[in-house]
């Protein structure tokens, strides 16, 4: 009885009986592949994602056993009244929590994004 699979088929193409006769040709393009992807791979471009500039500052200033009205007067607000006069500021947010102020300082994007490391230094110097 016959196997609906014969291997021995006319007009089928076995890929595996072809690999076994040509060995060395299989060996040959099996070195030139891996060759080439490593080739391909040491060219490969360094920066995957495009340089960009991150233009908001987060300012946490921690005060324990404070509360949270402690900390709005005496840190959030007046750090917020110092920062109003940045020439590059946008908008700032702040929450105030007991012993804790967080400040998002956030940049204008017009400005060069080479002016934001020197922006950046005078904030931390108030």
């Amino acid at each position: 009885m016959s196997s609906p699979h014969n291997e021995d088929a006319p007009g089928r193409f076995n890929l595996s009986a072809w690999a076994l006769q040509h060995r060395a040709l299989v060996v040959f393009l099996i070195i030139m592949l891996t060759v080439s992807g490593a080739l391909a791979y040491t060219r490969l471009a360094q920066s995957e994602d495009p340089p960009f500039t991150f233009r908001v500052m987060v300012i946490k200033t921690l005060w324990p056993g404070a509360t949270a009205r402690q900390v709005q007067q005496q840190v959030s607000d007046r750090l917020a009244r110092t920062l109003q006069d940045m020439p590059s500021r946008d908008h700032m947010a702040s929450y105030s929590r007991p012993g804790e102020s967080t400040i998002f300082y956030f940049m204008k994007e017009a400005g060069p994004a080479s002016t934001v490391p020197d922006e950046w230094y005078q904030i931390r110097k108030k």
